[in-house]
């Protein structure tokens, strides 16, 4: 294992998601080293992480140790001299948070402030950075921060204690405020609007005693990874953990009878998302689940009023949901733009689809509970008659009654159906291959333009019931489509295929002129294809499906013999560690993006990548990962066009990231650091190739 992953591991699991700071040398003190911290030492050529520190060093761990009878393993307990590692480290990294007083000092539990809140309320802040609230009663809502009685000290809190007796957390309480963790009693009934909105809150544990949670209670929380609901809470209010961009789970008890407009939007790194079965009908907002780009498994209540508009919009991982009996309508582009959605379970009380529902998902089945009658009496708004009748539907689709535990488990959907019920659907999703980033409006606002409803239509493609038996599960056959020949073809009239006759379309191509190749599944260009372009005016566009086109003109093939290149691309990975994304992009939508090749191309591609519409006029900032010295650094930039396309030069393959924002961001927050790296940020290449690409000529 690299000495550098070996201690970002170590730094993970000490730390949480909690960002760190990085200081080149003459920017730290000896004094200001902890057990935790980073090192990179040996004049900026290996990483350690500190185990202990006294007067005399430090005592490290390390891996991949470069000298002794370690050598290529995981080493504990080397000791570094306080003047070597004073003299020999370029760079040191730290998770603590700034002003940090340790618990064993002896003015950790100083008081620095405190105050009377009113209402039988008092608070009192520590040296240490913990704010206890005691008393009898529910503390005062605040209408902004500069109204918090702590405002002053906001960065220095990292612990509030609520003590038993207080009922009820005001509103904006500890909007922004630095707090890590948060005691929450019994006594406490609710939690006000913006009550920890925007702070660096880690996890949070919400008891029984607690009613309601409001309005953006914990929205924008970028470290917030756990969320424990215990059964009692009743109503979790719109936009509450929106934004939560570390939160990887979320379980609901049955207790829960609302989750309001957005809770859950833009919670990128969300997996699961469960209710407990339960006797309530629960009332579900629009966009509950918007963005929630690694969203796979669902369990929804076992009933709820209706899906929303936009709930599960631009979910990309997402490819099945079951929806439970008592659903009325599936609103508006509630599932649009889920790449790998491909099966859907509709219970007859449904009597609308709305516009867009299934827009831009590869939808195979439908498993209707209802009768053929029942489902063409079904309204299906705008093109969701057209997306619906692509689909196969099985009729008086029975599902297996619910077994589902509380919401410590996550289970998946059955696949068992009953004897009579045409046999269930497969839940085996296709393995991800380059779902496409894409943004969608705020939860309050309305899908894109609506088309007149048109008249009821029955869908062309329909499957009868089964009068035998299903199959076992163990022998139900995976779902699978025939993969496409990967033979790729030149577009236009000539529809030549293979790289041979591509090779020779190329080498004949007349100075100026474009030739657009349609991959159909392969993944490789073979570096004689670019060596028969090189040196002339001559562009080669190759469309790798998902919106992905990567393109070449000759000019700018520099090697003297272009290898072969795997130009595949991940869209939406996670390569790079969530708090080093966090130093640059702040509350910035960001995609990551992985390449397949490794290291130069040997000549400049234009990129080109649809980041939704509602991007345009804002700029795509591409940063490279330069994982030995574990940050982010600046390539190039591309204002998103009106169609939502941004086309980035690249020279060299590896993890990316781009940054989405209103500036350029290479003299802000580009993510750079002090210090010389020979693991420097490839250049972004020649611009004239991407001027070129931006006013493509007609191809032949």
């Amino acid at each position: 294992m690299g000495c550098v992953a070996f201690a970002f591991i170590l730094s993970d699991a000490a730390f949480g998601s909690l960002p760190a700071r990085m200081y080149a040398a003459g920017g730290f003190a000896f004094e200001d080293i902890k057990a935790g911290d980073i090192l990179r030492v040996n004049n900026d050529v290996h990483t350690v992480i500190v185990l202990e520190v006294n007067d005399a060093g430090v005592v490290v761990a390390e891996g991949n140790i470069s000298t002794g009878d370690h050598k290529g393993k995981v080493h504990w307990g080397r000791a570094i001299s306080r003047e070597e590692v004073m003299s020999s480290t370029s760079h040191y990294i730290t998770r603590y948070p700034e002003g940090y007083i340790p618990p064993d000092d002896p003015s950790a539990n100083v008081s620095i402030a405190g105050g009377d809140l009113g209402g039988g309320l008092t608070w009192n802040l520590t040296k240490a950075g913990t704010l206890t609230i005691s008393g009898s009663g529910a503390m005062a809502d605040y209408s902004s921060m500069s109204e918090q009685p702590w405002n002053a000290y906001s960065s220095q809190i990292r612990t509030v204690i609520i003590e038993e007796g207080v009922t009820g957390i005001g509103a904006c309480a500890f909007w922004e405020c630095g707090v890590l963790s948060v005691a929450i009693p019994a006594s406490v009934a609710a939690i006000g609007n913006s009550a920890f909105r925007g702070s660096s809150i880690i996890s949070v544990t919400i008891p029984s005693g607690v009613k309601t949670i409001g309005d953006s209670a914990f929205s924008g929380c970028p470290n917030l990874s756990t969320v424990a609901l215990s059964e009692g809470v009743e109503t979790i209010s719109q936009n509450a953990f929106r934004a939560c961009t570390n939160l990887g789970s979320i379980a609901f008890p049955a207790s829960i009878g609302e989750v309001g407009a957005g809770a859950f939007f833009q919670c990128q790194a969300l997996k699961t998302a469960t209710f407990a079965p339960g006797s309530k009908q629960v009332k579900l907002g629009d966009n509950l689940f918007t963005q929630c780009h690694y969203l796979t498994s669902v369990t929804l209540p076992q009933s709820i009023d209706r899906i929303g508009e936009g709930m599960f919009q631009n979910c990309l991982l997402l490819s099945r949901v079951d929806i439970p009996q008592g659903a009325g309508s599936i609103g508006g582009s509630a599932f649009a733009s889920c790449s790998l959605f491909t099966t859907v379970v509709i219970p007859d009380s449904v009597t609308s689809i709305g516009i867009a529902a299934f827009s831009a998902c590869p939808l195979k089945d439908i498993y209707f509970t209802g009768t053929e009658a029942q489902w063409n009496s079904i309204s299906k708004i705008g093109d969701t008659a057209a997306a619906v009748a692509n689909a196969s539907v099985h009729y008086e689709y029975s599902p297996e009654p619910s077994t589902t535990p509380g919401p410590s488990t996550t289970p998946g959907p059955s696949t068992t159906p009953e004897p009579s019920a045409t046999p269930g659907p497969s839940t085996t999703p296709e393995p991800p291959t380059t779902p496409g980033p894409s943004t969608t409006p705020e939860p309050s606002a309305t899908p894109g333009p609506s088309a007149s409803p048109g008249p009821t239509q029955t869908p062309g493609q329909t499957t009868s019931p089964e009068p035998t038996v299903p199959p076992k599960p163990s022998t139900v056959p995976e779902q699978s489509p025939t993969p496409l020949p990967a033979v790729p073809s030149i577009s236009g009239e000539s529809g030549k295929e293979g790289w041979a006759a591509i090779r020779d379309e190329t080498a004949n191509a007349s100075e100026g002129q474009r030739l657009h190749v349609i991959m159909n599944g392969a993944k490789v260009v073979p570096g004689d294809v670019l060596d028969s372009i090189k040196g002339q005016d001559v562009t080669i566009s190759f469309d790798m499906g998902n919106g992905i086109v990567w393109s070449v003109n000759g000019r700018n093939v520099t090697a003297e013999h272009a290898n072969n290149v795997n130009l595949s691309v991940q869209v939406g990975t996670s390569a790079v560690p969530q708090d080093i994304v966090n130093q640059i992009s702040g509350e910035r939508q960001t995609i990551q993006l992985s390449l397949a090749h490794s290291g130069d191309f040997g000549y400049s591609a234009v990129f080109t990548l649809n980041v939704d519409p509602t991007h345009a006029g804002l700029y795509a900032n591409l940063f490279y990962y330069n994982e030995g010295a574990g940050r982010l650094e600046f390539v190039t930039a591309d204002q998103i066009n009106e169609d939502g396309i941004t086309e980035l030069v690249f020279t060299h393959a590896s993890d990316y990231i781009i940054v989405i924002g209103e500036d350029v961001m290479k003299n802000g927050n580009d993510g750079t650091s002090s210090g010389d790296n020979d693991e420097s940020a490839p250049s972004g290449g020649d611009s004239s190739q991407k001027e070129e690409a931006r006013s493509p000529k007609p191809i032949p």
